[in-house]
């Protein structure tokens, strides 16, 4: 089956993730999709090979993802702070929420939530 815009969704929407802990790893599917709109590709065409060979080293990658275990537990105490990090670039936006907390002399560090969002595609003018 070749790889074509409705073939892209489906395989991005699969990944349920409401607290975004996969925000960095979903984020490439969705900058892809946002590629084959700026292309005004059909919904059913097969995308050119640049887009399917992005898609491939994704896919490639994504498999890490099954070993991935994060505790929900959040051990919080008077020592307890949120550092929130955020970073922007040309195609899309992040932002990360841990908490960080000593406990009996060891710190640890909890991830409490992440969003990732692509750069709106904006039509530039330029004025003369």
């Amino acid at each position: 089956m070749p790889l074509t815009k409705r073939v892209l969704l489906s395989i991005k929407q699969r990944i349920f993730d409401p607290i975004g802990f996969t925000a960095p790893v979903t984020l490439i599917p969705k900058l892809l999709l946002q590629k084959t709109w700026s292309l005004k590709l059909g919904g059913d065409e097969p995308l050119p090979n640049d887009l399917c060979c992005e898609y491939r080293k994704w896919a490639e990658d994504i498999g890490c993802l099954e070993q991935c275990r994060l505790s929900r537990h959040l051990p919080i105490n008077s020592s307890s702070t949120l550092h929130v990090f955020c970073d922007t670039s040309q195609f899309a936006f992040s932002c990360c929420i841990f908490l960080r907390t000593e406990v009996e002399g060891k710190i640890q560090i909890s991830v409490i939530a992440g969003k990732a969002r692509v750069q709106k595609y904006l039509l530039y003018l330029v004025w003369n």
